[in-house]
């Protein structure tokens, strides 16, 4: 059984690495040719990481280093 699970994440990452560069390039297109900027992305807007340093610093837990 560990046979074939490792056979099955060697072919799927070996599908992966195929596939990669079509995919990066249509990202790459779609970021160039995006008339807006993503929502979150927006200026102003709160990010993730805002949140998340913002409760670190109300817990008094060190914030990630950048």
């Amino acid at each position: 059984m560990k046979d074939e699970i490792k056979k099955a994440l060697e072919d799927a990452e070996r599908r992966l690495e195929e596939r990669l560069p079509g995919i990066e390039k249509r990202h790459r297109e779609a970021v160039e040719n995006s008339p807006d900027e993503p929502e979150h992305l927006k200026e102003g807007a709160v990010d993730d990481l805002e949140i998340l340093r913002a409760i670190k610093e109300q817990k008094n837990e060190p914030l990630p280093k950048k």
